[in-house]
């Protein structure tokens, strides 16, 4: 199986496992009479997993495409 499908199946996956999350938070805080400092909190500890989530899904990327060309760039030297 070609490395980009793997990655993509695995970025739907943890984008579906954060959703989920965030559902969960949002429900768990309109549930709750907690202050609203303690809801802040909550809610950010719920959202910066989901951007560095992001920051390193998107790094990967790159960084596999980049790979991805040095080794056709490479390939191609060799080629007669």
């Amino acid at each position: 199986m070609h490395i980009s499908v793997l990655f993509w199946i695995a970025t739907a996956l943890v984008i579906v496992g954060q959703v989920m999350i965030l559902r969960s938070t949002v429900r768990a805080i309109r549930g709750s009479p907690s202050a609203s400092a303690r809801r802040a909190i909550e809610w950010a500890y719920a959202v910066v997993p989901v951007i560095v989530l992001a920051v390193v899904l998107v790094s990967t990327w790159h960084a596999s495409r980049d790979r991805a060309a040095q080794v056709q760039q490479g390939a191609a030297v060799y080629l007669p």
